[in-house]
């Protein structure tokens, strides 16, 4: 039996891509000022929900990233998002306002 013409199909896969987007999974422990929702639900003393909601708008924002690494959960390792806020770049200006 032929397609129709008419009928959409799924979109082709890009297995490049997916195997890129595989590869840059980190492995092991996570860099330096990396901490999962849980972590930083508890540095800021929130709930995990709500520190979701915030690291979710500040990555929307430019202010903070997330890199997936793989962590040892019981007999398997899965993939967790963990997320570092960016500083913000210092500027050129002094402090007292002098254009340098």
């Amino acid at each position: 039996m032929t397609h129709s013409p008419h009928r959409l199909r799924s979109k082709a896969i890009s297995w490049a891509a997916k195997f890129a987007e595989m590869q840059e999974e980190q492995t092991g422990r996570p860099e330096e000022g990396f901490y999962t929702t849980v972590e930083w639900a508890e540095k800021i003393h929130r709930s995990t929900p709500q520190a979701s909601r915030l690291l979710r708008t500040a990555i929307a924002d430019g202010a903070a990233e997330m890199r997936m690494y793989k962590v040892q959960v019981g007999r398997w390792k899965r993939p967790i998002p963990h997320y570092r806020l960016i500083q913000p770049a210092r500027s050129k200006r002094g402090c007292f306002g002098t254009a340098s």
